[in-house]
């Protein structure tokens, strides 16, 4: 939930909790990574286990297609 608003307001975790005075966060989010973490949070379980594996079966195959040329 920390890393979806300091997205939302551009800002690092640290500096949110108070830990850091740096404000600005090492890199903008794109757009639709915003969205996922958003859409995260109402996700059931079983859902965010199926998206977990289907995250690695893309991982997989980005590594075969690297392999390959």
């Amino acid at each position: 939930m920390l890393v979806a608003f300091s997205i939302y307001y551009n800002v690092t975790v640290d500096y949110l909790v108070g830990a850091s005075t740096i404000q600005e966060p090492y890199r903008r989010y794109p757009e639709f990574i915003v969205n996922l973490l958003n859409d995260y949070n109402y996700m059931s379980n079983e859902s965010i286990e199926d998206l977990q594996k289907y995250i690695e079966l893309l991982k997989i195959r980005d590594s075969v297609k690297r392999q390959q040329k």
